[in-house]
């Protein structure tokens, strides 16, 4: 797929990852991902609508640039996989908290709603959740979901390695190269009185 037609579709569609011949509307994933922030089953019916604004893409070594104070979904398509990754971070965390592990300064924020996601081999079916479990790593250094459940470590290179949230996203710890990324403002339009 050319990188100039991989624009995402925002508002009702999102990204689409399949080659021209197999393209079908990403709909249905913006409304999982709704659903998955609004805390609903897949079964439920949706009661608010939101607005994807694209606030970052970044592809082949491009500057990372986020807004890590407004509510966002961060999602990542590996180099060379039908594989999606991606992560919520919720608007509500709590504060800010400075940790050392190792050698290593970071800090997180807390918030029990933020969580990680994947879609796997183009089947929309084939998708994990995973929920904060450990709320003091929610959202570590900006790009970074839990301690490394999900991390983007530059442009080009990411990991996942469960540890702060309830379960792995990827069946490898391996680290992934990074074909696109792009980071997105979520804006609740409205909700059912």
């Amino acid at each position: 797929m050319d990188k100039d037609e991989f624009l995402p579709k925002l508002t009702q569609n999102f990204l689409e990852i399949l080659d021209d011949d197999e393209y079908y509307d990403i709909t249905i994933e913006i409304e999982i991902i709704t659903k998955w922030i609004e805390k609903l089953e897949i079964t439920d019916e949706i009661t608010a609508s939101y607005e994807f604004k694209l606030l970052s893409r970044f592809q082949d070594g491009d500057t990372i640039r986020y807004l890590r104070e407004f509510p966002t979904i961060t999602v990542i398509k590996v180099k060379g996989t039908n594989e999606i990754l991606g992560g919520y971070n919720n608007p509500n965390a709590k504060g800010t908290i400075a940790t050392i592990v190792g050698n290593a300064f970071f800090q997180s924020r807390k918030t029990k709603d933020s969580f990680v996601f994947s879609f796997k081999d183009n089947d929309i079916n084939n998708h994990i959740l995973s929920r904060i479990k450990n709320e003091e790593f929610s959202i570590c250094n900006c790009l970074r979901f839990g301690y490394s459940d999900l991390k983007i470590l530059s442009s080009f290179y990411g990991r996942c390695e469960m540890s702060d949230y309830e379960k792995p996203i990827r069946d490898t710890v391996d680290g992934f190269e990074i074909e696109i990324c792009e980071i997105f403002l979520i804006t609740k339009i409205n909700a059912e009185e």
